[in-house]
């Protein structure tokens, strides 16, 4: 037993080779969780439901909210401690729709990743401020946006210089496969990025490292 807890609280994935009787104790589970987070998958069912060990594994892997019993999955502390570590966790069709509406949870998740924009509710991929947040995180978010949104000057040129801006119609167009954000990170996509030509937001964006606030103003 001390052996196994031992390696659990030096690689929480340990916790997959262990015994039925271990995945069920709380203390191991535990301390297999506050290591990473993704031992959760191995995890008794009786355990996943514990909203302790939920919380510490959405703490430490906000992606572990999948692995959660439906109930904590829509907890709205539990999804907020999720999102903060990981924005795509408010993606799980499990969590309702009132947390995908809750204002605190989403501008916490786009923060964190920009593309969760696309799970909010449609009152809030209108709501500025929690898409300026998005934009200003990954500037592709703008597409998620509502309508009335995209062609916002300020929002357009933040858009245009952050990650995600430019680039990503030719990426998307040679790989097409994953999506952007994954393939960002990618030599190849790397590559495309200082290739392509700047994506047009309908903004001037200058050298001068100036303000896109600035920008927006004379546009």
């Amino acid at each position: 037993r001390e052996v196994v807890l031992a390696a659990v609280t030096q690689n929480g994935m340990a916790l997959a080779y262990a015994s039925v009787e271990l995945q069920a104790d709380r203390d191991f589970v535990l301390a297999a969780v506050q290591q990473s987070g993704d031992p959760l998958h191995f995890a008794s069912e009786q355990l996943k439901a514990d909203r302790e060990v939920v919380l510490a594994a959405a703490t430490q892997n906000g992606t572990a909210l999948g692995w959660a019993s439906v109930e904590l999955q829509a907890d709205r502390e539990v999804v907020l401690a999720a999102v903060q570590q990981s924005g795509d966790a408010l993606g799980y069709s499990t969590v309702p729709d009132e947390l995908k509406a809750d204002r605190v949870i989403v501008l916490a998740a786009v923060q964190q990743n920009g593309l969760a924009l696309q799970y909010a509710s449609n009152e809030l991929k209108a709501d500025r401020e929690i898409v300026l947040a998005a934009v200003k995180q990954f500037g592709y978010a703008l597409g998620h946006a509502s309508a009335a949104l995209r062609g916002d000057p300020l929002l357009k040129s933040w858009a245009a210089l952050t990650p995600g801006a430019r680039g990503w119609r030719k990426v998307r167009e040679t790989c097409k496969v994953k999506c952007i954000a994954e393939y960002w990170q990618e030599e190849t996509a790397k590559r495309l990025y200082d290739k392509a030509p700047p994506l047009d937001m309908g903004c001037v964006v200058d050298a001068g490292g100036e303000e896109p606030a600035a920008k927006s103003a004379r546009v």
